[in-house]
């Protein structure tokens, strides 16, 4: 990360206290931009191995003369597409994306960079290409080495020059780590459940989710309007941004605050704008809590515009009955790991009742190498059941055969009917995230977060600190 930057810095003359200067522009000189500017960085590997963390620290770090950009990956798509349909009237609107794009930021981050849709497939190699042309420089998190990203797609020999440019500008770095840090936070209590009860115990959790976050936005606001009403007294420019910033005073803040949790009102529907003109009807609505039937969200045609919009709206989703995943509803599980990206990118609190822990909603869910893995322990175990069974021998190897069977199967965890598999690439490869999020979002440092969103939301400021386009002074 530091050689990217001194690298920066030295491609376009800016020195640690040139902080007002303007990024030159790719036609400033005759050297080609491959050659004036850094490669970037791809880091792979596999899921809570630190690489989100890693880009994190690098933009917050950032010097602004950089002009950062940082975005997940669904976000900076449906702005490209967004920006499609803006130029569609011109006669290279792709070419006009791009030139956009790269007049807003000299480094676009971009995390978990996964490519399943062939029309975005299709999309990023011109696109890039104009990118990387103009100088930009592209560092990137992905669970995926390049050679792997958009594997077994449509037409993926269209994508193949993408992925070819990809390695020759940016430095590729293996996060290889046998640690998913995301399990090792510690759990909160009451936002994932499977017991036979489930459904009721999330209600029950909806309904004080419901009233916890009007209460903490509440307090949240009072403690905002406290600290600038400090500042301006004491002075100062900063003092002044920081009271402009907040938003107009509400006078029952500080004292709903103090009073205890507002009551709020029976859940009830809404709708919420969606990018293009879209509504998403939510079907029970309380304060910044919602409350659907995975169906609802994730069982019919939903897509990522739709969950960012509702992480906007809404601090706190719940989700009534979430299935273990077969071929009969692949489709839903792939809407469910986008909600589950988007709400955790967010720092949305997430409540569930769902049929099994996170590790077992996917297990009928393999990878084509993981079928083949599957078969072959189910060949195996045959075997050893058929030599088992066997007539003939003494008690002794009988007796000893049945031993070390038993301990075969104790060692081993069952699996699944062959049955009930599906074979599914892109969601067996991203179902590791899914989990790993899914476990790290029950955790006491998740919630601690999502308060810390709340808190700078009040103070005006972006609810993801990384999420703000850094622009030059």
């Amino acid at each position: 990360m530091s050689s990217i930057t001194a690298k920066l810095r030295a491609s376009s003359g800016l020195s640690g206290d040139a902080e007002g200067a303007e990024p030159p522009s790719s036609s400033s000189s005759g050297v080609p931009p491959s050659t004036r500017f850094p490669n970037g960085l791809y880091m792979y590997g596999g899921v809570g191995c630190g690489k989100t963390m890693l880009m994190d620290a690098f933009v917050e770090s950032c010097p602004r003369e950089f002009a950062a950009r940082r975005a997940h990956y669904h976000d900076f798509m449906l702005d490209v597409h967004a920006r499609l349909r803006q130029f569609s009237g011109e006669r290279d609107p792709l070419r006009r994306v791009g030139d956009a794009v790269a007049a807003q930021c000299r480094v676009l981050c971009l995390d978990e960079l996964f490519v399943t849709d062939v029309a975005d497939a299709m999309i990023l190699g011109r696109l890039f290409g104009r990118l990387w042309d103009d100088g930009l420089v592209l560092v990137a998190t992905s669970n995926r080495a390049p050679g792997a990203l958009y594997e077994g797609g449509l037409q993926r020999q269209l994508f193949l020059p993408f992925i070819a440019r990809l390695q020759r500008r940016c430095d590729v770095h293996d996060m290889a780590s046998g640690v998913d840090y995301r399990r090792l936070a510690h759990h909160a209590r009451g936002t994932y459940f499977v017991a036979a009860d489930r459904d009721a115990a999330l209600s029950e959790a909806f309904a004080h989710a419901a009233v916890e976050e009007e209460r903490l936005c509440a307090t949240a606001a009072a403690q905002a309007a406290a600290d600038a009403a400090a500042a301006v007294a004491a002075g100062g420019k900063a003092a002044r941004d920081l009271a402009a910033r907040l938003p107009p005073p509400a006078p029952a803040a500080a004292a709903a605050a103090a009073s205890g949790p507002p009551a709020s009102g029976a859940p009830g529907p809404v709708d919420v704008p969606v990018a293009m003109g879209r509504v998403l009807r939510v079907p029970r609505a309380a304060g910044r809590a919602c409350l659907f039937d995975f169906d609802e969200l994730c069982g019919r045609p939903v897509a990522a515009a739709d969950y960012l919009a509702l992480a906007a709206r809404f601090d706190a989703v719940a989700l009534r009955g979430v299935p273990v995943f077969t071929g009969a509803n692949a489709a839903a599980g792939h809407r469910f790991v986008t909600l589950v990206d988007v709400l955790y990118e967010n720092r949305t609190r997430l409540l569930a009742s769902a049929e099994a822990p996170p590790f077992a909603l996917f297990e009928n869910v393999v990878t084509r190498l993981e079928a083949r893995e599957r078969a072959e322990a189910r060949r195996r175990r045959g075997e050893e059941g058929e030599a088992g069974a066997g007539g003939g021998g003494a008690s002794s190897s009988s007796s000893s055969s049945s031993s070390s069977s038993s301990f075969a199967s104790f060692a081993s965890p069952p699996l699944p009917p062959a049955s009930q598999e599906v074979v599914d690439e892109q969601l067996g490869f991203a179902k590791d995230r899914a989990i790993s999020r899914l476990t790290e979002m029950q955790s006491a440092e998740y919630v601690a977060a999502h308060l810390q969103v709340l808190a700078r939301r009040a103070r005006g400021e972006p609810a993801v600190p990384h999420k703000q386009q850094q622009q030059p002074q």
